[in-house]
């Protein structure tokens, strides 16, 4: 596991460290160059740094292109430099102010990346954009931190339902019923546990369905905490 941390950092630094860690050759075009700012949430997995770079120059407006033993970095006919703060990981940056414009770069683990991405796009402000590698299933989103803060929490909520095989979670007439696949590596009664410990509001129905008994209007704050306690789960 690896951190990278970058400070208004030359790109050509970034991609050289990146290949120490990997383990790649590469020349660069004369047109590569710029400063970027790179940091991570948490450690990351020494396999996801490849994906990670070509997020990196993807946002700046760069790819690698591989020639025989070496990558060729060069520019994207068309591309436009947009020197923004990059975050790397599945955790917001607390220490970005709400309007800030930020790039997170996000590995995605259970499921597809552009399945994600169709599911995000619609919710990227004007200002923002969304990059989906299918080849690395890295997304790269830039909009204001606040609106990426939302954004991740949709992406741990996803990645949390796909890891624990949720089925489906459904709600109406006062009560809601979250179903696992019979493949799910949790058990269920694991998720009761952990909400009537808070909450004393769900129940085992059936072997792989819980029942959650929910009062008027108060299934959005039933959902949530339900949905947070999902990713605990899938993360321990």
């Amino acid at each position: 596991m690896v951190v990278l941390n970058f400070d208004n950092a030359d790109i050509e630094t970034v991609i050289h460290a990146a290949s120490e860690i990997v383990g790649f050759n590469y020349v660069l075009a004369p047109d590569v160059r710029g400063k970027v700012t790179v940091q991570t949430s948490g450690r990351i997995a020494a396999e996801d740094v490849f994906g990670v770079l070509l997020a990196i120059l993807e946002v700046q407006g760069f790819t690698a292109v591989k020639a025989g033993s070496l990558y060729k970095i060069m520019r994207i006919e068309g591309a436009r430099e947009r020197a923004v703060p990059t975050v790397i990981g599945g955790t917001p940056d607390p220490n970005r102010t709400t309007d800030e414009v930020i790039t997170q770069i996000v590995p995605i683990r259970y499921t597809n990346a552009n399945d994600l991405s169709a599911l995000l796009r619609p919710l990227v402000s004007n200002r923002g954009s969304m990059i989906a590698n299918r080849e690395t299933n890295i997304l790269a989103i830039t909009d204001s931190a606040s609106n990426v803060r939302r954004l991740l929490d949709i992406v741990r909520i996803r990645v949390a339902a796909r890891a624990l095989h949720v089925e489906k979670i459904e709600a109406g007439e006062g009560r809601a019923l979250i179903t696992f696949a019979a493949t799910t590596r949790l058990d269920p009664a694991r998720l009761v546990h952990a909400i009537h410990d808070s909450r004393g509001r769900l129940k085992m129905k059936r072997e792989f369905t819980i029942e959650a008994s929910i009062a008027k209007g108060s299934w959005p704050a039933v959902r949530d905490s339900i949905l947070r306690t999902l990713d605990e789960l899938a993360r321990s």
